[in-house]
């Protein structure tokens, strides 16, 4: 007996590990994303970001060689100054950066790092390697001598790109998304600067009004210049029409690293054809080119460096001083990369990241299972390498592949992620004229939207099937076709809501515990009430102010509410304690007036916590 209870307990820990990618009977599709090239060697490492392995492909014969069997889904990665160890980020809520043996394929180590750790950058001299950490919104510093965190910094809100200076002294870290209440009259995700001699953060620097969804940042490789692709959102107009960038632009935008402050934008795309959701971003090996993977239309787009800073240069000086029309017009101009930038088509669909390996260009596309090869002297040229079998695409799969390509829009100038970046919020006003013109409300994350009807924030569609299909029509500018419409649906109700940071090994904390006895006292339960925290009505609670003083607003599900705001119907509250106490002065909207700042604070944490 004492035998067999051995062999069981021996069985029951192979079957724990084996990778999800070796189980039998289950549907597993690859989405290939970070790219860590070993230009020495010529062996390049890929992320199979939901088949839970990493490919490594040999570019001397461009086969792939084997796979890296993972016991979780890989992010971020990066290899070691001497290219023996491959650090890999695993992306999940408890999240830890592992280093990996490439001679045994082994994992050798783990850090526990932060709150789904995913973006990784090494020091010129292999001393210390960065992980940014998305949503505990902190960057782990780790000593690679000690294997130790040193320090844990605060960053500004949901980092998911970071690079260092060819020189070692700076860290960017591109924040995705605006962390502002929506009615300030500057919007915009930043970058925040950290001096690596101190590893303190001494700038933060926002882009251009309106900017939003950072998705990749590189220096120069001279340093005096940081690059971020992003998408430049004018949802300060009505969204009337959708021509020449008129609701969302796509842009790279310009760092002065000696200033540390904004330089200016240029606009991604053409004068009548969009380029939309530009991602992540590579340099040439003499650094005069930059490559941007333009995921939403399945491009790579190529800027003539030197080009581009001989115009913008010209323009500076030709009308030196504060006010300067002519250059502050650069980041409207959509001719301005006339002659500067060349736009070439990718075979794979949603390309996310690009790597220069020599004299080759690498992109991994997000929904095929293929490495683009790209030859650095004829961008017309390339090859696929498979990097596996994938199923037939599933609805939910189809679906996703939708909401991120701009095929569906008018001219190609945004998709559905264009606004709703991981299906979520950008953090931004919008006037969609669904309820008039001037009426500008809040974004809202689509995540349990089609479980909670009705839809948008007044409740004016009857739910969220409708909502798509009055999105592709009046936002996309296309006519919806029905099968489309029924893939984004399944995608959207398949979406599973990511567990809170506020959360304690996956419990609520003591403070939330006490929070959620007040939530009931303060009678939030009447409207916050069942599976998804709604009763699907509408209620004024005195948070409407001018025109919207009197109006009703349908009741917001709470799950997932850390990941959203700004707050209220019109994103005043930048915060979820201004919620509760600087808006709340009526006890309209939860009896709050009685609370201790000390119970608010519960409050709140037992809310973010949902």
């Amino acid at each position: 007996m004492k035998i067999l209870i051995q062999i069981s307990i021996v069985l029951l820990g192979l079957i724990t590990f084996i990778p999800q990618d070796q189980t039998k009977h289950r549907a597993t599709y690859l989405s290939p994303t970070h790219i860590s090239c070993d230009g020495n060697s010529g062996f390049v490492y890929i992320s199979l970001s939901t088949a839970g392995k990493i490919a490594e492909v040999d570019l001397n014969t461009n086969q792939l060689k084997r796979y890296i069997s993972l016991p979780f889904n890989p992010g971020g990665t990066a290899l070691s100054r001497d290219t023996k160890t491959l650090m890999v980020a695993d992306k999940s809520p408890s999240g830890h950066l592992h280093f990996i043996s490439l001679q045994s394929g082994d994992i050798n180590k783990r850090i526990s790092v932060g709150h789904t750790p995913d973006a990784i950058a090494i020091t010129p001299d292999g001393k210390q390697v960065f992980v940014a950490n998305r949503f505990s919104n902190t960057v782990s510093v780790i000593d690679l001598k000690t294997n130790k965190i040193i320090k844990n910094i605060s960053i500004d809100r949901d980092p998911i790109s970071i690079a260092i200076s060819p020189a070692g002294d700076y860290l960017a870290v591109a924040n995705h998304i605006p962390n502002a209440a929506s009615t300030d009259d500057f919007v915009s995700a930043k970058i925040s600067l950290i001096e690596l001699s101190s590893l303190k953060v001494v700038a933060h620097i926002p882009l251009a009004n309106g900017s939003q969804s950072i998705r990749g940042v590189i220096f120069s490789k001279d340093g005096k210049y940081l690059y971020a692709s992003h998408i430049l959102s004018r949802n300060t107009l009505p969204t009337t029409q959708i021509e020449h960038g008129w609701i969302n632009s796509n842009a790279m935008s310009i760092i002065r690293v000696e200033d540390k402050r904004y330089h200016t934008s240029v606009l991604l795309d053409n004068f009548n054809r969009g380029a939309a959701n530009p991602a992540g971003m590579s340099l040439s090996e003499d650094g005069r080119e930059l490559f941007v993977a333009l995921s939403g239309v399945n491009e790579l787009g190529i800027i003539d460096l030197p080009k581009l800073h001989e115009k913008i240069d010209q323009i500076k000086t030709s009308n030196p001083g504060d006010s300067n029309p002519e250059f502050e017009d650069i980041s409207s101009d959509l001719r301005f990369l006339n002659g500067i930038r060349k736009r070439i088509p990718i075979a794979g669909k949603s390309p996310r990241f690009v790597t220069v390996c020599g004299d080759k260009i690498l992109v991994s596309s997000y929904f095929s299972s293929d490495l683009e090869i790209l030859s650095n002297s004829d961008f017309g040229n390339s090859e696929n390498i498979s990097l596996g079998e994938e199923p037939e695409m599933s609805r939910e799969r189809r679906g996703e592949l939708l909401f991120c390509q701009a095929d569906l829009c008018f001219q190609d100038w945004q998709s559905c992620l264009s606004c709703h970046p991981d299906a979520r919020s950008d953090g931004l006003n919008w006037d969609l004229l669904n309820d008039g013109a001037g009426n500008p409300k809040n974004n809202k994350s689509m995540l349990l939207a089609h479980y909670t009807p009705p839809a948008m924030i007044t409740g004016i569609r009857k739910n969220a099937e409708t909502a798509v299909r009055a999105g592709m029509k009046y936002i996309l500018f296309t006519e919806p076709v029905e099968s489309d419409a029924r893939d984004i649906d399944a995608y959207l109700k398949a979406l599973e809501a990511v567990p809170s940071p506020y959360l304690k090994n996956g419990r609520l904390s003591r403070n939330a515990k006490r929070g959620k006895a007040l939530f009931k006292k303060a009678d939030c339960l009447r409207c916050h009430t069942g599976r998804y925290h709604t009763n699907g009505k509408k209620y004024n609670v005195g948070t409407g102010i001018n025109q919207h003083k009197n109006n009703e607003f349908d009741v917001p599900g709470l799950t997932e509410v850390w990941r959203t705001a700004p707050y209220l119907y019109d994103g005043r509250a930048k915060t979820m304690n201004e919620v509760f106490s600087k808006f709340n002065s009526e006890d309209r909207h939860g009896i709050t007036s009685t609370l201790s700042d000390k119970q608010i604070e519960m409050l709140v944490e037992y809310v973010l916590s949902l």
